[in-house]
């Protein structure tokens, strides 16, 4: 039977990305694991690690452990290959700064997991702070539920 092949990217624009590409058996599970990655030292050797393990998996039960961006972005890479993650539409978060969604998502990735870091790096909720629970479920979505389906 033929094999299946899905591919999936992460990025911090202008600065990382990862993209792996999975062959499936007939069965579900990965039959090999191509990578191609962008950026720093950790980045390229998790990259590489990740590929290995997921080999001979079922992309519904692979669980990865780790921190960091580099977590956060191999975490996206799953499940976008399983078909979980749920893309949201880029706009304007903070509205008194001009700050976007992306951009705070980009933070959020980067290690600004509270809402005063992400107002420190990006000036977003610095004005009225309205848009301060909106920052805080981004975080929240980030680091968690944004991966669980139909979150």
């Amino acid at each position: 039977m033929d094999k299946k092949s899905i591919k999936a990217r992460a990025e911090i624009p202008h600065r990382e990305w990862v993209e792996l590409e999975v062959s499936l058996n007939p069965q579900g599970t990965v039959a090999e694991a191509q990578w191609r990655a962008k950026g720093c030292h950790t980045l390229l050797k998790e990259t590489a690690e990740f590929s290995k393990q997921i080999k001979n998996k079922s992309l519904d039960s692979f669980q990865w452990e780790g921190h960091g961006h580099v977590y956060l972005m191999l975490t996206e890479v799953l499940e976008k290959l399983a078909g979980r993650y749920v893309e949201v539409a880029d706009e304007e978060i903070c509205h008194c700064r001009k700050v976007n969604r992306s951009t705070i998502d980009q933070m959020i990735v980067l290690g600004a997991h509270t809402p005063e870091k992400v107002k420190a790096w990006t000036t977003a909720s610095s004005g009225c702070g309205t848009c301060r629970p909106e920052v805080q479920k981004l975080i929240d979505q980030r680091l968690g539920v944004r991966f669980k389906k139909g979150a």
